[in-house]
């Protein structure tokens, strides 16, 4: 081989070589750093009659998938630091108190999920009974166990639905108030839900009705992504079947 034809390769192999150490050589690239924040969970607590609690310590608060737990201050405020961005499921726990299933996502660093958090309702509804009149006039009557302040009326969700009907299955919902413990015909067709409802449904169908004592009201859960009825009294179970006459 030629003297021009080994320089020329020796060059090219020294070439190969330095560019592959050059390689070797590269530093490997920074990880990004993982980003923590802080989530705080914000308690409104409500009593038996619907009335906001001033006091709304001693809550646990349980934070999935963590395993820690914390208890709320007076204000109701549960703070978890150096979380990882992502999906949290706060469940709250006291007594006779009824919490919302909720999903917060955390990509601040810090954010606030505000919580309500209600006690059962103190009524049970008894002796259910109604009738269809007419597309204007339904009416139920039915009696509560106990006596309703004149200044806190009984809060109430009129729930239906085509077939039986509970708390945790209905159609339609509206929240009525009422201050009497012996409720006779009330008229509950020119409600909005109730309006709907029975417009949605076949001639001559059967329907269901039953009447909730909450304490709270309904919310929507972004989790299960239904309305639920909060602080409900958990006896009350009339489920009362109705006919539609027109």
């Amino acid at each position: 081989m030629s003297t021009p034809k080994i320089v020329f390769l020796l060059l090219l192999m020294a070439g190969f070589l330095s560019c592959k150490k050059n390689k070797q050589e590269e530093p490997a690239p920074t990880p990004e750093p993982v980003k923590t924040g802080t989530l705080n969970i914000k308690v409104e607590l409500y009593d038996s009659l619907g009335q906001r609690e001033t006091d709304a310590s001693d809550i646990k608060v349980s934070l999935a998938p963590l395993t820690q737990n914390m208890v709320t201050n007076s204000e109701g405020l549960a703070t978890f630091t150096e979380l990882k961005y992502g999906d949290y499921f706060p469940t709250l726990q006291k007594y006779w108190y009824e919490g919302v299933p909720a999903k917060y996502s955390l990509n601040a660093s810090s954010s606030t999920a505000v919580m309500p958090f209600a006690k059962y309702s103190q009524y049970r509804l008894m002796n259910m009974g109604g009738q269809v009149v007419n597309k204007d006039s339904v009416v139920i009557s039915y009696h509560l166990t106990k006596p309703v302040p004149a200044d806190k009326p009984c809060k109430l969700a009129v729930i239906t639905n085509t077939s039986s009907v509970s708390p945790f299955d209905f159609m339609s919902v509206d929240i009525v108030t009422n201050n009497l413990q012996d409720v006779n015909k009330q008229n509950i067709a020119k409600l909005p839900g109730v309006k709907n409802f029975l417009s949605s449904i076949k001639d001559s169908a059967v329907f269901y009705v039953d009447v909730i004592p909450v304490s709270y009201g309904t919310y929507y859960s972004n989790l299960t992504l239904k309305t639920i009825l909060l602080g409900r009294n958990p006896s009350t179970n009339n489920n009362l079947p109705l006919r539609k006459n027109w």
